[in-house]
């Protein structure tokens, strides 16, 4: 089952995390990918952005996209690369591409955003005007992490995940600490497709006797670990 990511937000029961397609402020309609969490829901004038979302081709390079939306993932095409996004456990990210193709995360929603180092030596970048972090970690190709400091705040704030095969990673998203890390089972758990039963948004658990329907109408009720080394760009 397909839907169309201009028009449906890609999520899962019971997250804030979202994934959609949104106008980019002070680019004269031009739209991206962006994630946000919509906790608060569209009483803030940001809509909750946490990150526009960029596409990259086996270059480094800008590429255009085509999205395919069903409801346990989302995946994005770029030429022969592909790019998939999870929703797993909590507010965790998970993803995974091909060859050929990258994605980065650019926070850009605020002059105060910034990154910096925890003292476990993972990057953590701070999106100040949702007053949300979010730690970055590569399980397998590359991560690449920006940020220079600059006074007060840090500039060009972003993380890149790419890889001359397969990457992945998982973003968690937090406001005071973050949540551990999960073994990678956990990850490849998620990133295998869902049975109809189980699909985010959609709870077949209950059961309705017989007599109760017809008082009621009949309403119907990967991977490898590979060390990923991140760097600062």
């Amino acid at each position: 089952m397909l839907f169309d990511i201009d028009h449906v937000p890609f999520s899962r029961k019971g997250r804030f995390l979202t994934l959609s397609t949104m106008r980019v402020p002070g680019r004269d309609g031009e739209r991206a990918l962006y994630l946000r969490r919509v906790s608060g829901g569209d009483e803030r004038p940001s809509l909750g952005r946490l990150c526009r979302v960029e596409f990259l081709d086996g270059e480094g390079r800008p590429a255009a996209t085509r999205f395919q939306l069903s409801p346990d993932q989302l995946v994005a095409r770029t030429g022969e690369g592909i790019v998939r996004f999870v929703i797993g456990d909590g507010e965790r990210l998970h993803i995974r591409g091909g060859e050929n193709a990258g994605v980065r995360f650019h926070v850009e929603g605020s002059r105060y955003d910034y990154v910096y180092r925890t003292p476990g030596g993972e990057w953590c970048l701070v999106a100040a005007g949702e007053n949300m972090k979010f730690i970055p970690r590569g399980r397998l190709g590359e991560l690449a992490v920006s940020g220079k400091w600059d006074r007060d705040r840090s500039t060009d704030v972003s993380f890149t995940l790419s890889g001359e095969g397969t990457f992945e990673g998982n973003v968690d998203f937090f406001r005071a600490l973050p949540p551990p890390p999960k073994d990678p089972a956990a990850s490849r758990r998620h990133m295998q497709p869902l049975q109809p039963s189980s699909a985010p948004g959609i709870d077949r658990s209950r059961r309705v006797s017989p007599d109760r329907r017809k008082r009621n109408g009949s309403r119907p009720i990967s991977f490898g670990r590979t060390p990923c080394r991140p760097k600062a760009c």
